[in-house]
């Protein structure tokens, strides 16, 4: 919607920020961006970079990703700039993790239905009011690590059965 009430120009330099900001908080979680969508970025843990703990590196991720939007919120304030919400959807399974194209173009990309349910949750939460929601599956991988309320039987488009997803609140301390 800010890009209403701003040039091209303007929404590129806001989002080269954010992007800029979010990176190095990324690859510190040892996740990779596969790609900017529009305003979104896709990235991935567990490949290419071997990591067992990437359940726990993605969700540690997230909430530093949302206290860096909180500090350029402040700063983008100040700039008489637009606020800029995030939300994140967090799933793990199979994927396929390599290139898909042409003989004239190829992209390194991740697929399968784990990224779909991910991108899903990512947009559940305006519907949901939360910033970070994760699958069960996920879940199950971390539960002794973070602080979560489960949101019960959700149907999530373009899947057959319900499932449960949460909401991550925080992460516990050791």
């Amino acid at each position: 919607s800010i890009s209403e009430t701003m040039t091209a120009q303007q929404v590129s330099e806001i989002l080269n920020e954010y992007f800029s900001e979010m990176e190095p908080i990324i690859s510190k979680y040892n996740g990779i961006i596969n790609k900017f969508i529009g305003d979104a970025i896709l990235a991935i843990f567990g490949e290419p970079i071997q990591d067992k703990n990437h359940p726990v590196n993605a969700i540690k991720c997230a909430c530093e990703m949302l206290q860096k939007v909180k500090e350029l919120q402040q700063k983008w304030e100040k700039e008489n700039k637009p606020k800029i919400e995030i939300g994140i959807g967090i799933n793990t399974g199979e994927v396929f993790v390599g290139n898909i194209g042409s003989q004239n173009r190829m992209e390194y990309t991740v697929i399968g239905d784990t990224v779909n349910i991910a991108s899903r949750l990512e947009s559940y939460n305006k519907t949901y009011n939360t910033k970070i929601l994760i699958s069960s599956s996920t879940y199950e991988k971390i539960e002794q690590e973070v602080l979560a309320n489960k949101i019960p039987d959700v149907q999530i488009r373009g899947k057959a059965h319900k499932m449960d997803i949460y909401e991550i609140i925080g992460i516990k301390k050791a």
